[in-house]
């Protein structure tokens, strides 16, 4: 009968403890639902962003990706993006695919501009930037160390 009781203790502290851990897990993730709309973007190279990759401006998250695909006419990747509902951007918004850093992730980086109009759900972003591909600098940069050597 003791051990019974004291198993059944232990249990409901193990319980507790998962509990706790997704509880914080949940927090410290940053998961939030925006009830926002939808917009889209034209790059050259999206690579590495993908679903759910953060949109930023100032460095505040406002959005997330919702989606990709190609555009078959000019061969740009479409980003869907989902916006915020309480933040307005200016028609002449830009956004830029950016590092977090040398090994960090990528995030999409909006730089509102100056016109009185706003991007309404389903517009595009018209000036869109790309961030450089590492490899290729990095290879560039080797080519013409060897280069200089001779």
């Amino acid at each position: 009968m003791k051990n019974s009781v004291f198993e059944t203790v232990v249990g409901g502290v193990v319980l507790l403890v998962a509990l706790f851990f997704l509880v914080f897990a949940y927090q410290s993730s940053n998961f939030t639902h925006f009830d926002g709309y939808i917009i889209s973007a034209n790059f050259s190279q999206a690579n590495g962003v993908k679903e759910g990759t953060e949109i930023k401006i100032s460095g505040v998250h406002v959005g997330s990706v919702i989606g990709q695909s190609l555009d078959q006419d000019q061969y740009t990747a479409i980003v869907k993006m989902r916006i915020n509902s309480n933040i307005k951007l200016p028609i002449d918004t830009t956004a830029s695919t950016m590092s977090e850093g040398l090994l960090g992730g990528l995030f999409i980086s909006l730089e509102p501009g100056g016109a009185p109009d706003y991007l309404e759900p389903g517009d595009k972003i018209i000036y869109t930037q790309s961030s450089p591909n590492l490899e290729q600098l990095l290879g560039k940069f080797i080519f013409n160390l060897s280069d200089k050597d001779k």
